[in-house]
């Protein structure tokens, strides 16, 4: 991950729990609700303490997580659905992944 973020730990575990259960397990629905707690998790936090796009894309592709940056790709959507959902303004000045 980035030097410039410091990425929670417990947020970390999850990652590596959704990119275990997408490579090794045939009940994708499982990897799928880790997913949605990952992006729960990063929501919660500020900027600097959850991954970026890229470093998402990057860490999956690594654990060999097939069709990795359009997972990343569903993260900042995921992330950006939130808060607008929460009323909060998205990119420039606003909410950013």
């Amino acid at each position: 991950m980035n030097k410039e973020r410091n990425i929670c730990p417990s947020l970390n575990g999850l990652l590596e729990r959704f990119a275990e259960f997408y490579t090794t397990t045939s009940e994708i629905h499982k990897a799928w609700r880790t997913f949605y707690e990952v992006v729960s998790a990063a929501y919660q936090l500020p900027q600097n303490k959850r991954p970026s796009i890229s470093e998402i894309s990057i860490f999956l592709k690594e654990r060999g997580v097939n069709n990795h940056g359009n997972i990343a790709v569903i993260y900042a959507h995921c992330l950006y659905s939130i808060a607008t959902y929460e009323g909060k303004e998205i990119y420039k000045e606003g909410f950013n992944p």
